[in-house]
């Protein structure tokens, strides 16, 4: 073959198949809408997940140290050891809100930080979008539990104290007791749904791979081959997932 043919034949291969093989390097718009989608909900979340911590830490603090200071059913100025013990992890619950909320607050700026700078370069976001939608809902997954475990102790905390005022006070001991029952009560039922289902990150993973999963590609890219007397001809390989 000649030599100008072939140096343009090889040329010209080598552009179809480092074109077709960028177009197959592009992420998947199941993977870039997902990432999106979670770019939009961090960014936008971030200051209701802070408040949701901070009001979810009231009920924690204000009844958890009512109890340590007024010390009902308390004898000779000292507390009840079971009333005591609960109030006190009931405050601590209730500070452990605040923290929780603060951490969530943070993960979701970083979440979203990294989404826009995949958003802003392809090349970026078909290496690593996948793994970014895997990182951020086992993230998810895990700040949810212990959401869940803080939520859950604070509010059987909350029956707790509210049950003894209710069965062991009187009067006023009664009526209290009711508010801070009803109040742990409905505490506990939202830190138990919260062990159940699974957080929108894993929802929208799970919907983002298995459709990404299920598309058929085709890759081309260049190759050299071992001609008829043995020369080396320039030539295209094919491959595909179906």
């Amino acid at each position: 073959m000649n030599t100008k043919v072939a140096t343009v034949l090889l040329a010209v291969i080598l552009s179809l198949g480092l074109s077709h093989y960028a177009h197959a390097q592009r992420a998947n718009p199941r993977v870039h809408e997902a990432v999106e989608t979670l770019y939009e909900t961090d960014y936008n979340g971030r200051a209701f997940t802070l408040f949701l911590g901070c009001f979810g830490a009231l009920e924690g603090i204000g009844f958890g140290m009512w109890g340590i200071h007024k010390r009902p059913l308390g004898t000779d100025g000292a507390a009840s050891t079971r009333h005591f013990a609960s109030a006190t992890l009931m405050a601590g619950m209730g500070f452990m809100q605040i923290m929780h909320g603060l951490l969530r607050f943070e993960e979701r700026t970083v979440s979203a930080s990294t989404a826009k700078k995949l958003l802003d370069d392809p090349a970026l976001m078909a290496s690593s979008g996948r793994l970014y939608l895997e990182h951020r809902a086992r993230e998810a997954q895990t700040t949810r539990f212990w959401g869940a475990t803080i939520t859950t102790l604070q509010g059987l905390a909350a029956s707790s104290v509210g049950l003894e005022l209710l069965l062991s006070g009187d009067g006023e001991h009664t009526v209290q007791g009711s508010i801070v029952l009803a109040a742990g009560a409905i505490i506990t039922g939202i830190g138990v749904i919260h062990y159940i289902g699974e957080p929108k990150a894993e929802r929208i993973r799970e919907h983002a791979l298995e459709d990404a999963g299920g598309q058929r590609s085709v890759f081309v890219a260049p190759t050299l081959l071992d001609g008829p007397e043995h020369e080396v001809a320039p030539g295209l390989m094919i491959a595909g997932h179906f």
